[in-house]
């Protein structure tokens, strides 16, 4: 595997979330396959069509909640 380019499409950077923002899923999918952890892709909340990725919160990989608990319980 190359190097990881994950500003390659990237088309801007979200002040918010201080995440890459992506103009699709499509692209921000081949973007979360380079990186060797597992990536998750969402919507941005701010700019609702853009794309960021990230990793899954340490308690929903354990197993702790699922992933629509953490959210509900960090967005409220």
């Amino acid at each position: 595997m190359g190097r990881l380019n994950k500003t390659a499409t990237a088309i801007a950077y979200c002040d918010v979330h201080h995440k890459l923002l992506y103009t699709d899923r499509k692209r921000a999918r081949s973007v979360a396959r380079q990186h060797p952890e597992h990536k998750n892709v969402y919507l941005c909340s701010v700019s609702e069509a853009m794309y960021h990725i990230g990793r899954l919160p340490d308690e929903v990989r354990h197993g702790h909640m699922t992933k629509d608990e953490f959210y509900q319980e960090h967005t409220a």
